[in-house]
């Protein structure tokens, strides 16, 4: 599996939000739509939390491979991760890629 090039277009995206704020200017944005009220609190824990459940992906796809491998499944296993990396790897998805964190993160729910 491809979990070394997910790293590093992981750790690309968190430095792109660093740098750019993407996905808290969205959420900000999308609470104004909607009249909400969302604290700059509430933004900052939402992306943090988005960047953590994306940087996990790659470490489950090793375990659920590894898994697999000690049960004996792994053909059986194998299809279900290709299709994952798939999804993770087109960038014109549900969310696309240049989306930052947001294009990452249903990308991260489907794996």
């Amino acid at each position: 599996m491809r979990t070394q090039e997910m790293r590093l277009a992981i750790a690309e995206k968190v430095q792109d939000e660093q740098r750019t704020r993407k996905a808290a200017d969205g959420i900000r944005t999308w609470a104004r739509a909607n009249r909400l009220n969302v604290s700059e609190a509430d933004i900052a824990q939402s992306v943090l939390f988005a960047q953590q459940y994306i940087e996990h992906v790659p470490a489950i796809i090793e375990a659920t491979e590894a898994a697999a491998r000690r049960a004996g499944l792994l053909t059986e296993v194998t299809g279900f991760l290709q299709a994952g990396e798939q999804y993770w790897f087109e960038p014109h998805d549900v969310f696309p890629d240049h989306l930052g964190l947001f294009g990452l993160l249903d990308d991260s729910m489907c794996v």
